[in-house]
């Protein structure tokens, strides 16, 4: 009967959260930044072999990958890798983070009766930016070491597996999705309930622990989008060969589109649910709920 009842915060939460997109479709605006950052380091990753970018950064590709890497179309090769890592320990804990708290901030002023505006809740997210970053930099950290321990792990397990790199693929997204609901609600108890780092975190996982199911098919629903870009990426050798290697850079900045949708329900709907959990869903008016 309890799982029941977390189950039906759904409908409600969910339908709220659309009317709170298509009422403020501003609330993307934080993700659009943050794809714009992407953008930026994808860009400047494409032109390490080329000059004035190689005599700065042409010698660590080198020392840690191989020369063959500076050179058409082998750096194609290597350039998703170096996104992935370059996105992951630098887009995300500086820019993601404080744009991911920025949007959060929206819904609360939502709830509140407030106009979600975007430069109040980037003077409030900058207050708290070492909070906000400090637990970025940690999901990233476990997400980081479950990617590479899951692959690991199932070839270990499950030795002459067939299309071990879809397989893999496929249990490093289940793990990491579960994995991400004990962070989700780290930026709303921020800037909902000004909690340092420390507190975040033990707020975040009691709140997802309370709520483990409803917000696991909350991050499981939106990151398929984010797997389905995944699942393109792995193909990216074979259509390297079947067109030209330039299609790459195609392939990650579709990623990067996608990641501003996938994001954006992510935290709004984190945002909401928690919300709405503690005692506040009277401001989800009741032509949004009805």
């Amino acid at each position: 009967m309890g799982l029941r009842n977390n189950f039906s915060i759904l409908k409600p939460v969910v339908k709220a959260n659309f009317v709170f997109l298509r009422r403020y479709p501003r609330a993307f605006i934080p993700f659009l930044i943050t794809a714009l950052a992407s953008s930026l380091v994808l860009l400047i990753l494409y032109l390490i072999p080329m000059s004035p970018l190689n005599s700065l950064l042409g010698q660590p590709v080198t020392d840690f990958y191989g020369a063959q890497y500076l050179h058409y179309p082998y750096n194609f090769t290597l350039l998703p890798r170096l996104f992935s890592n370059a996105r992951n320990f630098l887009v995300n804990p500086l820019m993601g983070s404080l744009m991911a708290a920025i949007a959060v901030g929206m819904v609360c002023n939502y709830h509140r009766g407030r106009e979600p505006a975007f430069f109040r809740n980037f003077n409030k997210a900058m207050r708290r930016f070492i909070h906000i970053a400090g637990c970025m930099v940690l999901m990233v950290t476990v997400s980081y070491l479950l990617s590479r321990a899951v692959p690991y792990l199932v070839t270990k397990l499950f030795p002459g597996i067939s299309r071990p790199a879809l397989i893999n693929s496929a249990v490093t997204f289940f793990v990491l999705a579960g994995a991400e609901c004990f962070f989700v609600y780290t930026f709303i108890a921020i800037m909902y309930k000004r909690m340092k780092f420390g507190g975040a975190l033990k707020e975040s996982f009691v709140f997802s622990g309370r709520l483990y199911l409803v917000t696991f098919a909350l991050i499981f629903s939106c990151r398929l989008l984010d797997f389905g870009a995944t699942l393109i990426v792995l193909r990216q050798p074979y259509l390297m060969d079947r067109f030209v290697p330039d299609i790459t850079l195609l392939i990650l900045f579709f990623g990067i589109i996608v990641a501003v949708f996938s994001d954006a329900l992510v935290y709004t709907l984190a945002a909401n649910l928690y919300i709405f959990k503690e005692h506040i869903g009277e401001s989800l008016s009741n032509d949004e709920v009805q």
